[in-house]
């Protein structure tokens, strides 16, 4: 969700600032809150699911990633849509690294290379 969501927000910039009249400053911070908001919070965001349990972290990252989606597509303009993707970067920034974390323990040597998309080199 997090990769595609980033495609689909660079894809619908153009229309996003011709249907809200968005300057360029903030056709900017429409990614740029996400994706920084997102950055801040991975190393929080995999704390907390050392604390509280990987699966309880990534549904509560999860709900609250879809309830930001909402209320992007109910943006009535520019500022608003901006919170909602600084909304949308935290809970990605929680749901992440329980993905991460999940698959690191699940698998070890070259089967957690296959996992992480990883080829190992050969000789």
């Amino acid at each position: 969700m997090n990769a595609l969501d980033g495609s689909i927000v660079y894809t619908a910039l153009p229309s996003i600032q011709a249907d809200t009249g968005a300057t360029s400053a903030a056709v900017q911070w429409i990614p740029a809150a996400y994706t920084l908001v997102f950055a801040l919070g991975l190393i929080t965001g995999g704390r907390l699911g050392d604390i509280y349990g990987r699966k309880r972290v990534f549904l509560t990252g999860t709900a609250a990633f879809t309830v930001a989606s909402l209320l992007c597509g109910l943006a009535t303009g520019p500022a608003m849509l901006i919170g909602a993707r600084a909304l949308q970067g935290a809970a990605a920034a929680v749901m992440v690294p329980q993905v991460l974390a999940t698959l690191y323990i699940s698998f070890d040597g070259e089967a957690r290379a296959k996992a992480f998309g990883l080829r190992p080199a050969r000789a």
